[in-house]
């Protein structure tokens, strides 16, 4: 059933089920206007909760901010960190080629030491045996000392050979211009196992 409906503005009376009046087409109902006072609320939780957007998006930014800072600080440290310890590595390195070299010289400077030890008994030996030639009447001319030249091979100035070959004179003469005169020995040297031989003559 279709009810009846009281225009407020025309005062008409209608039976119709539209909401507005048929005879001067205004509403039926009255639109509801806002207070004062209600405007003022509304606008006042608006602007709450603008300026409340706007914070929580400060407070965000600010947020954000602090992360990027933090990131970048811990960035910071850890190259710092992996700086450092390439610097470590790389001072450990150079102790260490440093005391590699050390070693290699002072083993070069131990083994030139050694050979020259055995250089020098191999003329000790040579004189002696020379004198005791000379005292059995093999040789007749006194000797004044011996002198031993690397020919072939290692000696103390060669490390590479482990053995070397020299030619040995047993001085009897020293000639003008210090060259010396003598008899003749050749010898030879095995510096890996210390011992050493020589013979009279070439």
């Amino acid at each position: 059933m279709i009810p009846e409906r009281l225009c407020p503005h025309c005062a008409t009376i209608s039976q119709t089920a539209g909401e507005f009046c048929p005879h001067c087409g205004k509403a039926f109902s009255k639109r509801q206007r806002f207070s004062k006072r209600a405007r003022i609320a509304i606008v006042a939780i608006l602007a709450f909760l603008l300026l409340g957007g706007v914070g929580a998006g400060v407070a965000l930014k600010l947020h954000h901010d602090e992360q990027v800072e933090a990131q970048h600080k811990a960035a910071l440290v850890v190259a710092r960190a992996k700086r450092l310890e390439k610097e470590r590595t790389e001072a450990a390195e150079r102790e260490a080629k440093t005391n590699s070299e050390r070693e290699a010289t002072e083993a070069k400077v131990s083994k030139e030491k050694e050979r020259k030890v055995s250089e020098v008994e191999l003329e000790k030996s040579v004189e002696t045996y020379a004198k005791k030639l000379v005292s059995e009447g093999t040789l007749e001319e006194s000797i004044l000392g011996v002198s031993c030249t690397p020919v072939s091979g290692g000696s103390s100035t060669e490390l590479g050979p482990s053995s070397g070959t020299f030619s040995c004179i047993a001085i009897t003469k020293y000639e003008a211009g210090g060259e010396e005169s003598g008899t003749h020995f050749s010898a030879t040297i095995d510096f890996a196992k210390g011992t050493y031989s020589y013979r009279l003559g070439d």
